[in-house]
């Protein structure tokens, strides 16, 4: 029974339909918590705070997931440890509380060090990575993004690929290399690989770099863009930055764009 409202919950939530999620969801709860089976709990408690973050109710979905991450801690299991703790993060982070996301980030590596190609340790780096860039420690950002890298190669995980591709986007923009970040932006707008979020921040930006560039300039960085995954010539545009630690990285960049494979179908850009 408590399963099937989980499932309930979770399908209303998908539909927009968040009054009956919320009634789902809380029957759920009720029911795993007379049982007192908290490896269910924690699914229950998971999908209401997803909930609660849809609503904007952050502090409500914090004081959900701080439950979870208390349930789980005992239950020894690193890998939804990791989850919890990624996803508190990502709730600290967007309300502004850049310390305790850190940490959270910091504590889901470390939850997950035996592992450090798996999914929640990637993503962990990643956005240490985007939370140094937001700080303007873009050094520091970049150091992240690298091992995120490598761990999104060595464990085949290939949207966390494209994230990391959409901050190295932004990166660039912000050093004033706009062509280049057009080039990223458009690749992810067109690999079908893309996660929704990614997709709609690349084309979000670039709709924001088609009134910072020349149009002629727009037009042929995006065509190159487009391109990208069919050539390696994109290889050699990632050159020149004035530090090493950049430049680096812009290769890493440059030869993942390289081997990402090759769209099914490419859609145009909708601007």
């Amino acid at each position: 029974m408590a399963f099937s409202l989980l499932g309930l919950g979770g399908t209303y939530r998908y539909l927009g339909a968040y009054d009956e999620a919320a009634h789902a969801l809380e029957e759920s709860v009720a029911i795993y918590r007379d049982l007192g089976d908290d490896w269910s709990l924690v699914m229950a408690l998971d999908n209401q705070a997803m909930l609660s973050r849809t609503l904007g109710r952050f502090d409500e979905a914090r004081n959900l997931l701080q439950e979870s991450v208390t349930l789980i801690k005992p239950l020894g299991d690193p890998y939804r440890l990791a989850e919890a703790l990624v996803e508190l993060g990502q709730l600290m982070e967007a309300q502004g509380n850049y310390p305790d996301a850190r940490r959270l980030y910091l504590e889901c590596l470390e939850a997950v060090q035996q592992f450090p190609s798996s999914f929640d340790f990637g993503y962990a780096l990643f956005y240490l990575g985007r939370l140094s860039h937001v700080l303007s420690e873009d050094e520091e950002a970049i150091r992240y993004f690298q091992r995120a890298l490598q761990t999104a190669k060595d464990g085949g995980i290939l949207r966390l690929q494209l994230d990391i591709v959409l901050g190295m986007a932004e990166l660039l923009r912000e050093w004033g290399d706009r062509e280049r970040s057009v080039e990223l932006l458009v690749l992810n707008v067109h690999h079908p690989a893309s996660r929704f979020e990614t997709r709609d921040r690349a084309q979000q930006l670039l709709q924001e770099l088609a009134f910072e560039l020349p149009p002629e300039v727009f037009q042929s960085a995006q065509e190159k863009g487009r391109i990208a995954p069919h050539s390696t010539r994109l290889l050699n545009r990632f050159t020149g930055h004035p530090y090493s630690l950049i430049y680096k990285f812009q290769m890493m960049v440059s030869t993942l764009i390289s081997r990402i494979p090759v769209p099914s179908a490419t859609r145009n850009v909708i601007l």
